[in-house]
């Protein structure tokens, strides 16, 4: 059952669905009235065909056009509400673009649905320089998002796709700046260059918007993602802790016990018997000791608990760390990274026959502003490859829909650290390397 807040997102974005949808059917009504049907074709109803194709082009297209945006923008606006995450500033791309499309009705057609003083206070000239104030204002407000990226990335394009056109009137004859005088030259013209800038802007900040907000959310569902992994393994590393320090206590109560007997075997002068005992105790001392890899509290984690699942799996795990207290290196990728490294290499080795050796070994090195990762493990069986450079793994679970994600996953974080996920095998050992930049991406995966 959704909760109250979405109920009511729910319930707005439906009315506001509803009103767009019943505002272009009264402008449609009306339009369709207004221009008769033409059944005989003749040259004068040709001509006034193409009349009627030219007003719906120019006034009745851009119109939907802007009202689709506008619910879409209201829907992300809703959207980021319940995501705890509300951008305010969408209002005004909203704002804009229903104004820009109210505008455009009430222009060509207003005063077929709408009193005379809305009319005039909708079809005014000025109401398209109040959108590109709102334009300009949603720009600035975001400069610092990913939006101007994007944003950029649009312009550079419709530049470059002027600049063609530019060649192509060359070629042909015709010369853009000429065309651009005529325009300039009649004021009327002018109007309708500031028309199609605005529907240029319109159209182009919510392209970027929409991505940017598609990959904003996909940002955050693979955080969750990585501290959802994160928090698992520190709550098992918990776990094992307290298993240890229960044992610890068993021991320590038959310590007492353990004295008496070393203390009658000294005295009846069984010293062989007492060596091995002493042995004995020292063997299982030294299982309950937690091995400090590294003073980086996550890779310590993950390395203490993937050490403690290959001693109970009787899997020879060694790891040799030189990183810093502090990296660059957000936890969550970090944590994702050898997460999946680790937990495919132990899944690896228990596919090994008993008998044969089974092995991790992970080097972890912070070089010359790159952290250099490399973890080998023993593994028996066919490798399942999609390519021929290992770059595409496939599942070997029975639910391939469910696994095989492991893979993609580390060689997305590895792409978002500059770098690339190496996998190699040979002779029984597989080898998965990858070097980060020890810098802070602007964006996580």
């Amino acid at each position: 059952m959704p909760d109250k807040r979405e109920l009511l997102c729910l319930v707005i974005f439906t009315l506001i669905c509803m009103t767009t949808v019943a505002f272009m059917q009264l402008f449609t009504r009306y339009s369709s009235e207004a221009v008769p049907v033409i059944y005989t074709v003749s040259a004068e109803n040709t001509a006034k065909m193409r009349d009627t194709l030219a007003f719906a082009n120019h006034y009745a297209m851009p119109a939907g056009i802007f009202l689709f945006i506008f619910v879409l923008v209201c829907g992300l606006f809703l959207f980021n509400i319940l995501a705890n995450d509300p951008d305010n500033t969408l209002l005004l791309l909203a704002a804009a673009s229903a104004l820009f499309a109210v505008n455009s009705m009430a222009y060509s057609q207003g005063v077929l649905f709408l009193p005379m003083f809305l009319v005039r206070l909708f079809s005014g000239r000025y109401i398209d320089f109040v959108v590109m104030a709102l334009i300009i204002v949603y720009i600035v407000l975001n400069r610092q998002k990913s939006f101007i990226r994007y944003f950029a990335y649009i312009n550079i394009s419709a530049l470059a796709a002027v600049c063609i056109g530019y060649l192509m009137s060359v070629a042909k004859g015709e010369y853009i700046p000429d065309i651009i005088k005529k325009i300039t030259a009649d004021p009327y013209r002018v109007f309708d260059l500031v028309y199609n800038i605005i529907f240029y802007l319109l159209c182009a900040c919510f392209v970027a918007t929409y991505v940017y907000q598609v990959s904003k959310y996909v940002r955050v569902v693979a955080k969750a993602q990585a501290l959802r992994l994160q928090n698992r393994k520190i709550s098992e590393n918990y776990n094992s802790m307290v298993r240890n320090i229960q044992r610890s206590s068993a021991m320590r109560h038959e310590w007492k016990n353990s004295i008496v007997a070393m203390g009658i075997m000294y005295r009846q002068g069984k010293t062989s018997e007492l060596g091995e005992y002493i042995e004995k105790l020292n063997s299982e001392l030294s299982s309950f000791q937690t091995v400090c890899y590294t003073e980086n509290f996550t890779i310590d984690t993950i390395l203490q608990n993937t050490a403690e699942k290959a001693r109970e799996k009787n899997i020879t795990f060694k790891a040799s760390v030189y990183v810093p207290k502090e990296i660059n290196i957000r936890d969550e990728d970090l944590c994702s990274l050898l997460i999946n490294m680790l937990e495919n290499s132990l899944e690896a080795c228990m596919g090994t026959p008993e008998g044969k050796k089974r092995f991790i070994n992970i080097s972890i090195r912070l070089v010359k502003g790159y952290l250099n990762i490399c973890c080998k493990n023993s593994y028996s069986g066919a490798v399942i490859v999609s390519d021929s450079d290992y770059s595409v793994l496939e599942s070997t679970k029975p639910d391939k829909t469910s696994h095989g994600f492991g893979i993609n996953r580390m060689g997305a974080i590895a792409k978002t650290y500059g770098s690339l996920l190496d996998i190699s095998c040979a002779n029984g050992v597989f080898i998965v390397q990858t070097s980060l930049k020890n810098i802070t991406p602007k964006n996580s995966i």
